[in-house]
């Protein structure tokens, strides 16, 4: 049987890699990582007695390290890489306390990082932006560097190509496709704009938020969803629907008319609000981000959750949006207005629209309306639509509580121009005018808010062109010298919540 002796030099004859190996992971460790793993395999006395036979050669160095900061507009838009000492410290120890602390003998040399006040230089590649699609996921990042491409056999600059570190497209609850992921680099945010933890379960597979914890390949959570679905498992995520819809932070409640999450109630209802006014909307984000300078780096770090507020503390307008099922119907509005119909041969120029509501047994039910007829914006005043008539004979006064009704306005258009042409569609001396729908409610629309007992006077109405929605009621609940209470963005109205 070989000792201890005989062992290493029989591995590392034949099996050479093996040492390489570990000499190699030896090398990245500092000087407080190796004594820990002797102090850990062989114990205080020998560590000791290690300390004592190196006492005075051991320089320990402590660094406070600025690694990365966000690049934000509205939005993250990407992340800077400093990787910059801002504190170094080196200092030499004669042992440790009982508490694992160190008895320090003398501080031997230390740096602070001092800005200049008359140089300033840019450095290429630092910088990571994110290019990421309806649904948040980054499908690619680039840095701020580009490559020239040069004529072959020849110093012309023909054009410039951009510098991807990575690539990922996504199987649809987040997990990446093998086949058709590319990385140069490391970039931790993914599918649904959240953080990677790829030391759980390998890279991509799981993703952390505010309020879940989320595995890929399942499509499921680690905790039951407080919100109870009882149609749907409580580990579900995205009401199984992660194509269309988004939940970045696990729960959502108070929103800007950006579509931003600025609070929360710090209750998980699947309530969703919009603030209207900027004094409300200051209110709910030093809440949920915190004041002053905190608040300030909590907003650019993205760290919300800090506190919680009720609506009876906002004095403006606090206006709900409906049920995810109720957004995606809506949704699939648009799109049925874009589509051709029998009159409408080339989509965009007829209404759709439907309503909401409960039906006898109590649930939630939404009725889409049969098409509107062909418009023309150049000689018709407006589009119309019936949003009670029902497009299926069968669910015509299905819905026996109206809680609100939808319609689209279309976003067709047509161009004249006018005035001498040369060959061709250019226009010379002559004038274009453009025909157009109204994208916002109209005064008939108003005028309507009430109908077909719809008592609460909730009412949608969609730009199609301008993918703006607008939620409106009767004159009296709209906001001073407009038609509408709120207005959302259309891709995060369909996409936000679970």
């Amino acid at each position: 049987m070989l000792n201890d002796t005989d062992f290493v030099k029989y591995v590392a004859e034949n099996y050479s890699y093996l040492v390489a190996e570990a000499v190699r992971k030896l090398e990245e460790m500092s000087v407080e990582q190796y004594l820990a793993l002797v102090k850990k395999h062989y114990g205080d006395g020998v560590m000791g007695d290690l300390l004592t036979a190196l006492s005075g050669d051991l320089l320990f160095a402590q660094k406070l390290v600025l690694n990365e900061h966000h690049l934000y507009g509205s939005s993250r838009l990407g992340v800077k890489t400093h990787k910059r000492v801002l504190l170094r410290k080196e200092f030499s120890i004669s042992g440790f306390e009982e508490d694992g602390t160190y008895i320090t003998d003398e501080v031997t040399d230390s740096l602070v990082y001092v800005r200049s006040e008359v140089y300033f230089c840019r450095v290429l590649a630092q910088k990571q932006y994110e290019m990421s699609n309806h649904l948040g996921n980054v499908l690619a990042t680039v840095l701020d560097r580009r490559t020239g491409v040069f004529d072959e056999g020849a110093d012309t600059l023909m054009y410039y190509v951009a510098d991807v570190v990575s690539a990922t497209l996504y199987y649809p609850f987040g997990s990446p496709i093998a086949s058709r992921a590319y990385a140069s680099g490391e970039y931790r945010y993914g599918w649904q704009n959240q953080e990677r933890v790829d030391e759980i379960s390998g890279s991509g597979n799981h993703y952390t938020a505010e309020h879940w914890e989320v595995d890929t390949r399942t499509g499921r959570r680690w905790n039951i969803d407080p919100v109870i679905k009882p149609w749907q498992s409580g580990y579900s995520i995205l009401s199984n629907n992660p194509i269309v819809m988004v939940d970045p932070d696990g729960a959502a409640d108070f929103y800007n008319q950006s579509g931003k999450k600025v609070g929360t109630d710090g209750v998980d209802d699947g309530k969703l609000y919009v603030l209207t006014t900027q004094a409300d909307v200051k209110k709910a984000r030093q809440s949920y981000y915190g004041k002053g300078m905190k608040g300030f780096f909590n907003i650019i770090l993205g760290k919300g959750g800090q506190g919680t507020i009720q609506t009876s503390a906002f004095s403006g307008d606090v206006v709900s949006l409906p049920s995810a099922n109720v957004r995606k119907e809506i949704g699939n509005a648009v799109d049925r207005s874009n589509s051709p119909t029998a009159d409408d041969t080339k989509g965009g120029f007829h209404e759709e629209g439907g309503i909401w509501g409960t039906n006898a047994a109590g649930a939630e039910q939404v009725v889409n309306s049969n098409p509107g007829a062909y418009a023309n914006p150049k000689t018709d005043n407006q589009a119309t639509v019936n949003v009670f008539d029902a497009a299926n004979p069968a669910e015509q006064g299905a819905v026996t509580n109206v809680q609100g009704t939808f319609h689209i306005h279309p976003s067709g258009t047509i161009v004249e121009s006018s005035g001498s042409s040369a060959p061709g569609t250019s226009t010379y001396g002559g004038t274009t005018t453009t025909y157009s729908f109204e994208q916002s409610p109209s005064n008939v629309d108003v005028s309507l808010a009430t109908q077909g007992g719809n008592t609460s006077g909730y009412n949608i109405v969609v730009g199609a062109r301008n993918n703006t929605v607008y939620i409106h009621g009767t004159s009296s609940q709209n906001k001073a010298g407009t038609n509408y209470r709120a207005t959302f963005p259309l891709d995060k109205f369909k996409s936000i919540g679970n």
